[in-house]
């Protein structure tokens, strides 16, 4: 499994429930092989509402699976914002 980046690298104690519709479409953007391109996932919503974990559990999947995920933080303490283009 490809090592992956720091708050990644966390294993819940708890059960991942009540996402997987979300996670479902997010494995969907997973590429399949080294020439299926690159995609990216816009996912925003409430402190609280499990963004993280979203995330935590596509990138432990992925990695499982010889596949490598990246992340940023795109909140307003680290500078980032996200426009419309």
């Amino acid at each position: 499994m490809p090592p992956l980046p720091g708050p990644l690298r966390l294993i819940p104690s708890f059960p991942f429930v009540g996402r997987a519709r979300e996670l479902a479409t997010l494995r969907e953007l997973l590429p399949r092989g080294d020439d299926d391109g690159t995609r990216v996932a816009l996912i925003g919503g409430e402190a609280g509402a499990g963004k993280s974990r979203l995330v935590r559990e596509l990138a432990h999947e992925a990695a499982s699976e010889g596949r490598s995920s990246s992340t940023a933080p795109a909140t307003p303490s680290y500078g980032l914002r996200t426009h419309p283009w």
